[in-house]
């Protein structure tokens, strides 16, 4: 008996873990749910702000590409944190995405 009470446990502690792994959200958002809306005015601002930034720079960039990017980056709307947790500068995490993929 005492076998099988052990199956038991450890059966719904699996079936918990699993049902847990399934209820989180996904780690890597390619951007699809309604969580990273992007406001359209702020696209407008930071895209005319970083292709005038690109355009000051001596790089050879597709600057069009790089406003873009970084636009999106900066106007997406982000999930709150948890207490105690900072993030890392918007600007700044918006023009290494946008420098490596244009």
């Amino acid at each position: 008996m005492s076998d099988f009470r052990i199956v038991f446990v450890v059966g719904l502690l699996i079936s918990g873990v699993i049902f847990a792994i399934f209820q989180a959200p996904p780690l890597t958002d390619r951007g699809t749910s309604s969580s990273t809306a992007i406001n359209e005015e702020r696209f407008e601002a930071y895209f005319n702000q970083e292709l005038n930034f690109c355009e000051a720079q001596p790089n050879d960039y597709d600057c069009q590409c790089y406003a873009r990017v970084s636009g999106v980056v900066q106007s997406s709307a982000t999930p709150p944190l948890p207490a105690g947790v900072q993030r890392i500068d918007r600007k700044y995490l918006a023009r290494v995405q946008a420098s490596g993929r244009c």
